[in-house]
């Protein structure tokens, strides 16, 4: 039994990092043959909070429009973006930041891929139908897969960092560009 979750949670993290570098380098190789159905840099838009006493401010979302859902964004967040794709039978987005450019090797390299699916569907970029994963979801921290709706939503990030030298002011900077997104992803909820 817990061989078959390691198998299982294994084979998400592979299939995660496979997905982010096969879309990464398609999108780099045809971004020129994208079609116009395609979200591509969404920005960010002020959807309106519950109104309660003595709440001057607005919170910031991402609001993903596709799937009808939005994410609440920290203050300093002002940047983050992200791009669908409805490609090899599942339904997925990639979490972008603009500042990840400022980190030597990092631009344009997604933070955070989220997969959709309901059941019957593939969950995981290994290939994990969502019945196959459903059983073991307390193995899985921080919410990394939440259920909204009728759907099942699963995050997961690169496989591989985009600087060379782990332990770098690289390593540092890019983990300060991407926290607030993995803090943002936990507050996914339907609009």
């Amino acid at each position: 039994m817990k061989k078959s979750i390691l198998i299982v949670l294994l084979l998400g993290v592979l299939g995660v990092g496979g997905l982010l570098y096969f879309i990464k380098s398609k999108q780099s190789t045809n971004l020129a043959d994208q079609s116009p159905s395609q979200s591509e840099n969404q920005p960010l838009e002020a959807a309106p909070e519950p109104k309660i006493k003595d709440s001057p401010k607005k919170a910031k979302y991402l609001v993903i429009k596709e799937w009808g859902v939005r994410m609440k964004l920290s203050d300093g967040v002002t940047d983050a973006y992200y791009k669908y794709s409805d490609n090899y039978n599942m339904e997925s987005i990639m979490l972008y930041r603009k500042s990840t450019a400022k980190v030597e090797g990092c631009a344009g390299d997604a933070i955070l891929g989220i997969i959709r699916a309901t059941n019957g569907g593939i969950i995981t970029p290994g290939g994990a139908k969502l019945e196959e994963v459903l059983p073991n979801a307390d193995q899985y921290p921080d919410k990394q897969l939440q259920k909204i709706g009728k759907y099942y939503f699963f995050a997961s990030g690169p496989q591989a960092p985009c600087f060379n030298d782990p332990d770098s002011a690289a390593e540092k900077q890019l983990n300060q560009i991407s926290s607030p997104i993995y803090e943002a992803y936990k507050t996914l909820e339907g609009i």
